[in-house]
Order: C-alpha cells, then sequence, then structure tokens
C-alpha cells in the first residue's frame, strides 16, 4: 500500500473511512485507495462542557494551574481552554482517563495540534498545569508533561473549563505570569542584607575580604557538607523553566560540587555534579548528571574526568523542553533528553566536607529558547508542509523525515517572532540525484512572499542564498561549493545576525547575504528535484545578548592612580587628524577588533539636545579595521552628515567607505532626532544603522586586515564613555569575577591586597611559589594574530625592603604557546633577570632585549604600568605604557595559541587583562591535569 501525506491545519481535507491522523509532522497519513471520500474536520462542541469562561491573563507567556478530581468510575472528558477569542476560536487541553491531547478550534472546526505520551488522568485529585510560552502549548499532568504542541494563531483572550460527564470536578487556579527570566547574584552585598539563597542541606556562609568597596572582587558565596550529607542552597522560582543557569565553582577537593536544576524539593530535582580529579580511595574523578524523581534516584549520564582542587571552573546547565544540556567552561558534557521534570528552582551542591570549602561565585540564570527534532518523537503539529511528500521513517537504527518531491517543497516549523538563530540541518543525500537536485533550508520564514532560502545542488557542486520580501527577490547570491556522493551525509546551516545571513556547508561559509527587510520568522527545510533524501536532525541555537568590550571598573574608576585601566575616558585615546579638509579629534581605542565588530553611540544629554538642533553643521565618523598607526582615513569608515540649515538642507547624508573609497552613499529625511549610531562589521559586509534602522551597507570581497576603531565628531559633545564596542574575538578581565577563565599553573593566584602599609585596597595578584614562579593560563585558545594588554604593579613585600622595591622584576607575558610550558611560545619580560634587562624570547632564546626596565623607587608603590604585547603575521611588538620598546620579525612564527601571565622571585598585582585574536576557538579540556611549568628561568 503507498502511502501519501498530505496537510492538516486546513478547513477540509481528502479522506477514506478509517483514515488515522499521524501523530508526526503535522501531516495525516491517508492510504491510497480507490474512490476517496471528502470528510471536513470535526465540529468543535461547546455546550456538554458546560464551560465556566473568565477573563484571560494579558501576558504571553503563562501557567495556568487546575485541579481535577476524579471519581473511581464514571466517564470524565476534561477541557481547559486558552486563548479563546470567541466560542469559534481558541484552543483546549482535552483530558481523559486514556489520553491528554492538545487542540485548535479555527472557525469552529476542530483539529489536533499536539497528542500526547500516554499519561491519563488518575481516580483522586490530578494536578494539571497549561504552560503557554508564546508559539507552545504543554500540558503537565502530575509533574510529568503529558503533551506538547506548537501553534501561534491565537494570543490573549479568555480562559475557562469544562467536563463532560459527571466523574470528574474542576478547580482553575489563578494564571501565574511567566516573565522571561534574569537573575544574576555576584554576593555582593552586605552582611545584613541576606544573600538571598535559602539553605537546605549544610553549612552556607557570605564569605567578604575587609573593605570590600576598594576591591576588584570581595565576595563570595562558601559551602560545606555536614553530618555526612551534601550541602545545598536553592533560589529562584517553582515556575521557572527553559533557562541556563550558570555559576562558577572553586573547591579545595575531593567532593563534588555542581548544580541544582529544576529543584522542586530534595525528592524532586535534577543535580550536575562533579568531584576530583584525585579521590582518597585512589579512584579518578567523574561527572555525572542525576535525576531525583519522588524520591527515587537514576543515574541519567556519567563521564570520567575530575576537577583540579584551587582552580575555578563554569559550570552550566541548560534546559529546553526535554532537552538537557551540561556544561563545563563552556564544553558540552552532556545531552539527554527527560520529560519527567517541568520547571523548579535553581540551587548549589556541594559534597566538600567540614572544614574544608567549596566556593561560589557569579550565578547567573537567564531565559533561553531552543528547537530541536530528531524525528523520534511524536510532535503532530509541529511541522507544516508546503508541496512535496514528507514521511517520517527510521532506518538502520536513525529516524529520519524522508521527502520525495520534483517541484520545490518546503517543511516549515518554528516561530515568526524568531530573530537571530542558527539552524543546522544533517541531511543524508538520496542514492540517486540529477543536477538539478537540490536540499536545503529555509529561514525566517513568514509566508511564501517572505522568506530566506540556502539550497545545494550536491550533484552539480553549487549553492545559492536568496531571500524574497513581498513576493520580490531582494538578494541572491550564488557560489560554487563541494559535490556530493549519493548517499553521504552532510551539514547544512544558516547563521542570522541581524539582517546579515550566512550560509555554511559542512561547517564551511559558502554564501552570505544583506537581508534588511527580512527581521524574523520560522524555520524550515526545502528541497527539489529529490527522491527520498534523509533530513536526520535539526536544531536552532539561539545567541544570548552579547557582552561589550568593558571600558570602566567601577570600583577604581575614580581613583587617579588607576584611571589608565579603570577609566571609560582613557580607554580612548585622541589623536589630531584632518578629516573632510578640516582638522579633527579623533578618539582611537586601545583594544584591537580582528574580523567581526560593532561600535554604538547613544547620543545622550548635551549631545542629544545638540542633535536635534539645526542650527550648526554636524558630523558623525565611525571608523572600524583601521590600520596602525592610525588615521581615520583607513578602514571602514560610516560618516552621518546632519542637514545644513543655513544651505536649506533638510536631508541627512550617510556614507560608507573603504580606504576613505565611497562604497555606498544615500541621502535620507529621518523622522526623528537622532539618538542612535550604530556600525557593524559583520563578514564580508559594513552596515550602518540609525536609530536601529539599517540605511546602508556595502559587500567587500576582499575584507580590510585592520583592527583599530575610532571615532570623531563635528559639533556634537559625545563624551567617550557614552561609546561602546562589541566584539567576539576580545576576552576582557578586571576580576571582579570569579577567575574561572584561568587556571593557576604555579604559585597563588587570588584577590589579596597590595599595599601591606594600606590593607584597603584589593586586587587579583600572583605570589611565587618554592619554585620562584607564579604562573597562569588563560584558558581560551587564542588563533592568530594576538595581542595581550594588562595593567600590572607590583605587590608590597615587607620582609624584601617594603616600599623600595628594589625587589621588583619581572612583569611577563607569554602568547603562542602550548598551555604547559612558558618556554614554548613568545615571551615578553619587562625588568627580566632580577630587573636587569627587557627582552622578547622566542622560547628559550633572546631575539631582541633593551635597558629599559622597571623603575626601582618609592616611586612605583601606587603605580600600575600598562603592557601590551602583540603578534602581526610575523611581527612582534612590546609596549610598555603606549611606547613600543622592541620588535622582532620572525622567519618561522611559532604555532602556538596560549597565552599565560607570569613573575619569577617576585609578586604582582593584575588589575586589567584584556586579549584580542583574530580568531577565539574553545577552552582547555575541563579538569586539564597539572604539570610543571617550565621557564627559560627553569634549570
Amino acid at each position: 500500500m503507498k502511502k501519501v501525506l498530505a496537510s492538516l491545519g486546513v478547513l477540509a481535507i481528502l479522506a477514506v473511512g478509517g483514515w488515522i491522523a499521524a501523530s508526526y509532522l503535522g501531516l495525516a497519513w491517508l492510504p491510497d485507495t480507490e474512490g476517496p471520500s471528502a470528510r471536513v474536520l470535526a465540529r468543535a462542541e461547546w455546550e456538554p462542557y458546560g464551560y465556566q469562561v473568565r477573563e484571560g491573563p494579558r501576558a504571553r507567556a503563562y501557567n495556568l494551574p487546575v485541579v481535577v478530581t476524579l471519581a473511581p468510575e464514571g466517564e470524565a472528558t476534561v477541557r481547559v481552554l486558552l486563548d479563546l477569542q470567541d466560542p469559534q476560536n481558541y484552543y483546549f487541553a482535552e483530558l481523559t482517563r486514556s489520553r491528554v491531547r492538545i487542540c485548535k478550534v479555527e472557525s469552529g472546526l476542530e483539529s489536533d495540534l499536539g497528542i500526547g505520551r500516554p499519561c491519563p488522568l488518575v481516580a483522586g485529585a490530578n494536578k494539571v498545569i497549561l504552560k503557554r510560552r508564546y508559539d507552545t502549548i504543554e500540558v503537565v499532568l502530575n509533574d510529568v508533561v503529558a503533551a506538547v504542541a506548537e501553534d501561534e494563531s491565537f494570543h490573549g483572550g479568555s480562559i475557562g473549563a469544562g467536563a463532560r460527564g459527571t466523574a470528574a470536578t474542576l478547580k482553575v487556579g489563578t494564571p501565574q505570569p511567566c516573565d522571561p527570566i534574569y537573575f544574576a547574584d555576584d554576593f555582593m552585598k552586605g552582611a545584613t542584607e541576606g544573600d538571598g539563597w535559602k539553605p537546605v542541606a549544610g553549612t552556607w556562609n557570605l564569605a567578604t575580604l575587609r573593605n570590600p568597596s576598594l576591591s576588584s572582587n570581595a565576595f563570595y558565596y562558601v559551602g560545606s557538607a555536614s553530618g555526612g550529607k551534601p550541602a545545598a542552597a536553592v533560589r529562584g522560582e517553582w515556575f521557572w523553566d527553559n533557562y541556563r543557569f550558570r555559576a562558577a565553582a572553586c573547591s579545595a577537593g575531593p567532593g563534588d560540587v555542581g548544580l541544582y536544576f529544576y529543584y522542586r524539593d530534595a525528592d524532586n530535582c535534577y543535580l550536575f555534579r562533579w568531584n576530583a580529579a584525585r579521590q582518597p580511595d585512589g579512584s579518578a574523578g567523574r561527572r555525572q548528571l542525576l535525576k531525583r524523581w519522588h524520591g527515587e534516584e537514576t543515574l541519567l549520564a556519567e563521564a570520567p574526568g575530575g576537577y583540579q582542587p584551587g582552580v575555578w571552573y563554569q559550570l552550566e546547565a541548560e534546559v529546553t523542553g526535554a532537552r538537557i544540556r551540561t556544561f563545563i567552561d563552556g564544553h558540552e558534557v552532556f545531552s539527554v533528553t527527560d520529560g519527567a521534570l517541568c520547571f523548579g528552582q535553581v540551587g548549589l551542591h556541594t559534597a566538600v566536607p567540614a572544614p574544608a570549602e567549596a566556593h561560589f561565585d557569579d550565578t547567573l540564570v537567564q531565559s533561553v529558547r531552543g528547537f530541536e527534532d530528531d524525528f523520534s518523537a511524536p510532535a503532530l503539529g509541529r511541522w507544516r508542509p508546503l508541496g512535496g511528500s514528507w514521511e517520517p521513517r527510521p532506518e538502520e537504527g536513525r529516524h529520519a523525515c524522508v521527502v520525495t518531491t520534483e517541484a520545490p517543497a518546503k517543511a516549515v516549523a518554528g516561530s515568526s517572532r524568531w530573530r537571530d538563530y542558527t539552524l543546522e540541518a544533517t541531511v543524508r543525500l538520496p542514492q540517486q540525484m540529477v543536477p538539478a537536485t537540490e536540499v536545503g533550508v529555509v529561514t525566517r520564514y513568514l509566508d511564501e512572499t517572505n522568506y530566506a532560502l540556502f539550497a545545494w545542488q550536491p550533484a552539480a557542486g553549487a549553492v545559492r542564498l536568496e531571500a524574497t520580501v513581498e513576493g520580490k527577490r531582494v538578494a541572491q547570491e550564488h557560489a560554487i561549493a563541494q559535490k556530493a556522493a549519493p548517499g553521504t551525509r552532510h551539514l547544512l546551516s544558516v547563521e542570522w545576525r541581524g539582517a546579515v545571513a550566512t550560509a555554511h556547508l559542512d561547517g564551511q561559509p559558502v554564501a552570505s547575504a544583506w537581508v534588511p527587510g527580512l527581521p524574523r520568522g520560522a524555520l524550515g527545510l526545502y528541497a527539489a528535484e529529490a527522491q527520498q533524501p534523509r533530513f536526520e536532525g535539526v536544531r536552532a541555537r539561539f545567541p544570548l545578548p552579547p557582552e561589550p568590550v568593558l571600558t570602566t571598573h567601577e570600583i577604581f574608576s575614580r581613583e587617579l592612580t588607576m584611571e589608565v585601566w579603570a577609566g571609560a575616558a582613557n580607554d580612548w585615546e585622541p589623536v589630531s587628524e584632518a578629516l573632510d579638509g578640516a582638522p579633527a579629534e579623533v578618539y582611537w581605542h586601545r583594544a584591537d577588533f580582528f574580523g567581526d565588530a560593532t561600535m554604538e553611540i547613544d547620543l545622550k544629554g548635551d549631545a542629544a539636545r545638540a542633535a536635534a538642533e539645526g542650527k550648526l553643521p554636524r558630523a558623525v565618523r565611525l571608523v572600524l579595521s583601521a590600520d596602525s598607526p592610525k588615521t581615520a582615513l583607513s578602514g571602514y569608515s560610516f560618516v552621518l552628515t546632519w542637514p545644513d540649515a543655513a544651505k536649506g538642507e533638510t536631508a541627512y547624508r550617510a556614507r560608507l567607505t573603504r580606504n576613505d573609497a565611497e562604497a555606498a552613499q544615500r541621502s535620507v529625511a529621518l523622522e526623528a532626532p537622532v539618538r542612535r549610531l550604530r556600525f557593524e562589521r559583520l563578514g564580508n559586509y559594513i552596515i550602518a544603522s540609525v536609530n536601529d534602522e539599517p540605511l546602508l551597507a556595502a559587500k567587500d570581497p576582499h575584507p580590510l586586515p585592520g583592527c583599530r576603531a575610532a571615532f570623531a565628531a563635528h559639533n556634537l559633545p559625545i563624551p567617550r564613555q557614552d561609546v561602546v564596542v562589541f566584539s567576539d574575538t576580545v576576552k576582557v578581565y578586571t576580576f571582579s569575577r570569579a577567575s574561572s577563565d584561568w587556571r593557576p599553573a604555579a604559585g597563588t593566584w587570588e584577590i589579596s591586597n597590595r599595599w601591606e602599609c594600606d590593607p584597603r585596597w584589593s586586587f587579583f595578584s600572583g605570589v611565587p611559589d618554592a619554585s620562584s614562579l607564579a604562573a597562569i593560563w588563560n584558558k581560551n585558545t587564542f588563533d592568530g594574530d594576538v595581542s595581550v594588554e594588562f595593567a600590572v604593579g607590583p605587590k608590597m613585600d615587607t620582609s624584601k625592603g617594603g616600599t623600595a622595591y628594589k625587589y621588583t622584576r619581572d612583569f611577563n607575558v607569554t602568547i603562542c604557546a602550548d598551555g604547559k610550558d612558558l618556554s614554548s611560545g613568545y615571551s615578553f619580560l619587562y625588568g627580566g633577570w632580577d630587573n636587569k634587562e627587557t627582552a622578547i624570547t622566542r622560547g628559550n632564546t633572546v631575539v631582541a632585549r633593551c635597558d629599559s626596565v622597571i623603575p626601582r623607587s618609592s616611586g612605583i608603590h601606587r603605580r600600575w604600568f600598562y603592557l601590551k604585547a602583540e603578534k602581526r603575521g610575523n611581527t612582534l611588538n612590546f609596549f610598555v605604557d603606549g611606547v613600543r620598546v622592541l620588535t622582532y620579525k620572525d622567519p618561522d612564527p611559532l604555532p602556538g595559541n596560549r597565552v599565560g601571565i607570569w613573575t619569577w622571585g617576585n609578586g604582582v598585582m593584575v588589575s586589567r587583562v584584556r586579549i584580542s585574536a583574530t580568531a577565539l576557538g574553545g577552552t582547555e579540556p575541563p579538569g586539564a591535569a597539572d604539570t610543571p611549568c617550565r621557564t627559560l628561568y627553569t634549570p
């Protein structure tokens, strides 16, 4: 019997007697027999349920609690209404003794959206919670997710409930609004304020340094197990769901540290835990994911590998739908599905017994979105087919969605509200292909006149990325790509960042396009001239908001001796330059921004008032990817010129330039005064926006290699602290957070006092061990060109002479190393060899040296030195307080990608570190073992 597919979600479908609605892909399976008869969808019943209706919540995300009390016998069909527009248009969840389902009534006609797992009502009280989350509906029955559906036809309206039969009674509770979750706690609070966490086991207290207002990071939360039982402390709301929970943890070992999530109580929760690499009984460490359900503990996943005591790590747990992911330092440790628990608090866990302690800091809980389908579970209504035959079919132990079509066909899922996301789809090519065979993915789909398509012709070796807006083709990029053999597996993906889409094939970028008229939309799969390609998995990832490249340190920015690294204004250096035939003050950022970057200016106060006036000619220039030495005419520029009222002008003029050559220009009449300017470099594109609306874009097939950023303004008083830069390739550390990106390799690294004579001030410090070495590695990898800048000063030591500082030496940084041996990379030594010289070394060989060393005197008692080491291609440069003191060209550059800061025979204070690179790779494996750290001084 041949099977054919037809869409649900329409007002009528063709069917035959005994047709079955497949619990998959929103499709109905129809036997291909002769003489099919037409049958309309069932008309929804209203009167038999005796609905009690009341005003619903205004929020688009809420929980509706319902208690259903069921008699031991008798008929009972319970329906709970959501988003009721009128008796002809609404959603309902139906619960019976045999099943749970979610349906939509549209124009009075009823259709299934989601048929859940076998999870019926039971005799007695049943606790039901309907979770409405924008485009999804979930039914939670007795703490288990019983049914899930996705639809966004209706929002708002009334709620209600009713029952058919006499065996059920209902009690509908008050809807609970569920706003997006954002909770952060760095534990910076006084002892009288309380920490807000609820200890449920063990001992917990808030630890702080003396004079916390003068410390970079004075607070952390401390837990210890007691009575042979682990310690636990929880926080949050019972209804929290779909979130990412992150915390920094450091333990003296060897007991567990970990995170609770979806915590209802001690007998109903999930726990991600990790113990030390070396256990007292000689066993190795391990990582575990546990579920406690009604007091019964189940091991969901386990892997070898333990932590190193005394090292800070970042632990994360992410839950979206039934998918659980856990991470350590950004590495995914476990990924499992489990639908038992569906919401709950977060918590901290440690089994480290007193008097030892586990330290926790910088907790963060954020709402996350997620979309994932491996086609192994029922998902009626999730996918909407638009042409072709889409069939779920397992093969060789792998589930897949198989499509057969001649004409272009799509299957669409997700929400029209989705904006920036990355869509990934794994496809196995069909066994038979023609040159015209295409497979692909659809993004930002609104309807057949508004969507973007990435299509690949594997037999022909061609790809195209195109976008349609209001029925017009607004972008179309063609490229030559790899050819592929029948039956092979491949990964298709499209990443959206703002209005720029970048398509990847097997992880390699193949096309990009700027599409300003398509800001949001659903996702989908695509095929044409295809005989049974298999889509084996689809996943959408949604990025968290970016963090700006920090320019201020709140605690120290008002201290004059620290303004070189703590003040926002001092990150921008003024340089006089001629622009457009007139002298101008150009402000250059100290940091390097390789590749993609975004600059934003918010016009506030005097600048906003000046921008709204038309009395004077005004202009702003934003610069990215400029060359060094600095010139604002290099790189990319966005120049916005205000209309000159004296000349009768009414339109603003916007220009984009590349090395001072015009790349695009436009005159535009703005409806509102200029409040925000944004200039972005995204891949091959540069984009200019005003008041969050894109004005201009230009594509550069040969992107510039510069890395400097600047701005200038004419007749606009823009404070430097109102200019913010974002970049994914820059890491900034003020050590106001836990040092979870760093691994100590030698010595003691912690927040401590700089001056013994004034113990109020505390900074991040490194003190040598018995081997005279204090060294710390950054866990990240930095590929390509790299620069490291940091503020450093001597740590006072009265046993060696106090404020005379005759012992000061070796403010050192190493780049391009292997993360184990400091002599494997380039080392930049300021005051090396007992402050006899400053040098650059390649391994153990000095390749450049000078006699500019640390001035040993009481004059450096409060001084901070600002050092910068950089590699550009094969050229190395070393700067001290903005002055280049050494340079070296290496004909055979070292291949390493790790960064370390270190000293020898001397304690140092480090107040800020900023690392820039062409590309950031991943971090080192979590729990990387300590190995002896060699230096050029090591015997």
